[in-house]
Formats: C-alpha cells, structure tokens, sequence
C-alpha cells in the first residue's frame, strides 16, 4: 500500500509542472490538491518545463525517500528514525535560523533520508503474512 501511495503521490507531483506547461487545467488542479502538504514555495522547488514541481525539493526527497522504502522493501529498527530527524532538525534549524542558506539538494537529501527511515519502520512494523481477500 505504501508502495502504491508513494509512487500516485510522486506522479502527481511531476505531472503538475507538465500539465501547467501545456496550459491544461489538471495542473493547477494538482498545485491545488498538494498544497495542504507542502509551502510550495517555488525558489525551494525544482523546476521542471518552468514551472516548480508541486511540491519544495524536501517534501520531494520525502515521498521519494517513501517510494525507495516501499520498493527495497527495507525494514529497519525504530531508533533509525532518530538519526533521520537528526539530520533533517540540523538542516531545518539552521535554514529557520538563518545560520545557513540551505540548498535544495540538501534539503531533498534530508527529506529523503528522514522518510526513507519511517518508510523501512512502518514496513517492519507491518504484518509480514500475506492479507487474503476472500
């Protein structure tokens, strides 16, 4: 389920820019639908066709860092999460602090790793017998 969650919400995200830069209404109806989960602000966005990805580059490492998780089928321990909200607060804390100018490939890499470890923990979390539908 994550792996199908993950990988709607990624096409989504990269579908917006593409359908606003052929002036087709799905992708302002894209921006609009993702907006409760992300600023999107587009000077911390990539950009793709000139328009920004519906989502910043941390939300983007994210749901990447979910997809990656769901399709390694990776299960770790729930104190690797602890080590992913270390490095994504240092970021975060620095950027809100205005000690550092953050880069966008930073902050992907944060949201990424972060998600990556929640991802691999819910996934070890989760029953391991196979759901039957009857």
């Amino acid at each position: 389920m994550l792996l199908l969650w993950a990988a709607a919400l990624l096409s989504a995200i990269v579908a917006a820019p593409l359908a606003a830069s052929t002036a087709r209404a799905e992708g302002w109806f894209l921006y609009q639908a993702l907006e409760p989960f992300c600023h999107q602000q587009p000077e911390r966005s990539w950009h793709f066709r000139g328009y920004p990805l519906a989502v910043c580059a941390r939300c983007a490492g994210a749901y990447t860092g979910l997809l990656l998780a769901a399709l390694l089928g990776v299960h770790l321990p729930a104190r690797t999460i602890v080590m992913g909200v270390a490095l994504f607060g240092v970021s975060w804390a620095a950027e809100f602090t205005g000690l550092a100018a953050v880069p966008n490939k930073i902050r992907f890499v944060t949201g990424l790793v972060l998600s990556f470890a929640v991802g691999a923990v819910l996934l070890a979390w989760a029953p391991r017998r196979p759901v039957r539908c009857e």
